[in-house]
């Protein structure tokens, strides 16, 4: 267990590194949001995700530490439990060994997954068939559902632990034993080449470099517009920065206007910075039509004065507003293309918001 051991120390040490770089993922601000509204159910998730950003709010704080803290641990968990599941398969130190490696680099590249076929057919594992049947079912789902390729990414450790037990069966033999180690440092150094693409290691224009340099093409996570940065990394930029230009505008308006303004987000991560750094800045919480933003309602707001931020089709919103102008333009080159969009004002929405809102829920 020892070399397990340290193959999950390794997780820890990326995360002291990692965890406080660039900035807050949209997504994790969304559960942020989530957490402020306890609840049995999500329209896009299950409760216990809100439920564990509800007690970090209330424990240890929302710090970029303290958000990934629980992941991190998580992690951790995965890469001791894929080793412990090799030693219960009848893998000995090196399997153990290889299975807890492939957790921590890259579970759903590795060969690995592709050995565990053989041995869960084998009649050695067929007795552990229910992980072979298990791997496929999700696979199988996430194919129909029409879900991410990243969706099955927590499933692979049920088949990467049965894949390093084979690979230590086939490299027995004496003459084959030095497979093992040269394997083990492919994966690791593999696994470090790409670690910069998807964990935030490296500074943002050591990022650039970095992947200039070594001709590295970014995996597209999702079908968006990309700045010099991949979604996945784009995604943790400019949160702040377009919040404190709101606050800015709202807070040059007259004191009557400003209490009766609604921040309006197009979208779940815009919603979730306003609820995240709003408060710093003097802004109240947000409104958006996103996900489960719609069910907590205009919280309120009449649309006599209506901020918009990242809203693509503002052509919309002129016939239905009093007045409609431009009050700022961010331009974040490290932020995705769409979170450049102008900032509005709407004043005088007709009709108001309480009586829009119903008809503007995005989903069924």
């Amino acid at each position: 267990m020892a070399l397990v051991y340290c193959v999950a120390l390794v997780r820890v040490v990326i995360y002291v590194v990692a965890a406080p770089n660039y900035g807050y993922f949209r997504d994790e601000m969304y559960y942020l949001a989530c957490g402020q509204h306890p609840a049995w159910g999500y329209m896009d998730q299950p409760p216990l995700i809100a439920w564990m950003a509800w007690l970090l709010e209330h424990t240890i704080g929302v710090s970029l530490y303290a958000l990934r803290l629980l992941p991190m641990l998580a992690d951790v968990g995965c890469i001791v439990m894929t080793g412990l599941l090799a030693r219960k398969l009848g893998g000995g130190r090196w399997a153990m060994f290889l299975a807890s490696l492939a957790v921590l680099v890259a579970p759903i590249y590795l060969t690995l997954s592709h050995l565990a076929l053989w041995f869960l057919i084998s009649p050695q594992g067929r007795r552990y068939g229910v992980l072979f049947w298990g791997f496929l079912s999700v696979l199988g789902w996430m194919l129909l559902l029409k879900g991410k390729f990243y969706y099955v990414a927590p499933v692979y450790p049920i088949v990467l632990a049965p894949g390093a037990v084979l690979f230590e069966r086939w490299t027995e033999h004496r003459m084959a034993r030095w497979l093992r180690p040269i394997y083990a440092l492919t994966m690791f150094l593999v696994g470090a080449l790409i670690a910069p693409t998807a964990i935030p290691l490296l500074p943002v224009k050591g990022y650039i470099a970095y992947t200039k340099k070594l001709r590295i093409q970014q995996q597209r996570f999702e079908n968006q517009p990309e700045s010099q940065l991949p979604q996945i990394f784009a995604d943790m930029m400019g949160w702040e920065d377009r919040v404190r230009i709101v606050a800015d505008y709202v807070h040059s308006l007259p004191p009557d206007e400003q209490k009766v303004t609604a921040i309006g987000a197009s979208n779940y991560g815009d919603a979730g910075a306003v609820d995240l750094f709003g408060p710093k800045y003097g802004l109240p919480s947000s409104i958006s039509t996103s996900n489960n933003y719609w069910i907590w309602g205009p919280r309120g707001y009449t649309g006599a004065s209506l901020i918009l931020i990242d809203e693509d089709s503002p052509q919309r919103y002129v016939e239905h507003c009093r007045s409609f102008r431009t009050v700022a333009s961010p331009n974040d080159p490290y932020a995705r293309p769409d979170e450049n969009r102008p900032i509005y004002h709407c004043v005088g929405l007709t009709p108001d918001l309480q009586s829009l809102w119903p008809h503007l829920k995005p989903w069924h």
